[in-house]
């Protein structure tokens, strides 16, 4: 289940298109719910998810803007990452676990690093009315939160309520959560204008002695073979050899 705003779909997108790509790059049985006005906080978001799609048991809830790969477990589990694993991270913007020595959550937290773990986004939960439950007690309470209603906020209910949480670490994380990181992912990636004579191969021509059939640069297709492998590179390659050589080039 994607939810999105109705502000957005009519702003920047179209509702048909989205939901066949979806269908398509995710899962056939993607479905999108658009709230007709922005929540309070995060965790209300995913309460009228839950509550507006009907949804029951066990479900896994991940952010939108990174991502990372996991071997998910189901149950009441936080997917976290370690700061010493990691190269840019804002690490002021994360939430953050403590686990004792049987690897159980004993303590999470907005904004404070108190351990070297940070969740990274995805979050599994044992019962979707277990946290409607935590997430109606906070909004009830007395407490005022400073900004808004965090998911960690409803796990820490759980956890004072006696409910066990683990931890899985995940891999391969990229985050999209703030301009700079977003920026930074951009800059990973390269468009290369390559002009095959001179770069990829030996000069050629015509008139002389072999023609247009003239050795590779191996120092340079290696450079650009290296940054193929990454999925990073978008290679345009352009010559002014005849359309008859075109075989031989690629």
């Amino acid at each position: 289940i994607v939810t999105c705003l109705q502000e957005h779909i009519d702003k920047y997108a179209d509702y048909d298109l989205i939901l066949n790509s979806a269908k398509k790059n995710i899962h056939k049985n993607v479905e999108i719910l658009v709230l007709k006005k922005q929540t309070s906080s995060h965790a209300e978001t995913v309460y009228e998810t839950l509550i507006k799609k009907k949804v029951k048991g066990k479900f896994f809830l991940k952010d939108c803007d990174n991502f990372f790969n996991l071997n998910y477990k189901s149950g009441n589990n936080i997917s976290v990452l370690s700061l010493n694993n990691i190269d840019l991270v804002d690490a002021k913007n994360k939430s953050y676990v403590e686990i004792d020595d049987k690897g159980y959550v004993n303590n999470i937290i907005e904004k404070n690093v108190i351990s070297n773990l940070f969740c990274c986004g995805g979050y599994s939960f044992e019962s979707a009315d277990e946290f409607k439950k935590h997430f109606k007690k906070l909004i009830s309470s007395d407490i005022k939160y400073k900004n808004e209603i965090y998911v960690s906020h409803v796990i820490y209910s759980m956890l004072i309520e006696g409910k066990k949480f683990t931890v899985t670490e995940a891999k391969n994380y990229i985050d999209w959560g703030i301009l700079r990181e977003y920026r930074h992912y951009c800059r990973s990636f390269l468009t290369i204008f390559c002009d095959i004579d001179g770069v990829i191969l030996e000069n050629g021509s015509k008139f002389v002695k072999g023609g247009w059939a003239t050795a590779g640069i191996k120092e340079n297709i290696e450079v650009l073979a290296k940054l193929q492998k990454q999925k990073k590179l978008f290679l345009i390659l352009t010559t002014s050899r005849p359309e008859s050589e075109k075989k031989y080039v690629y």
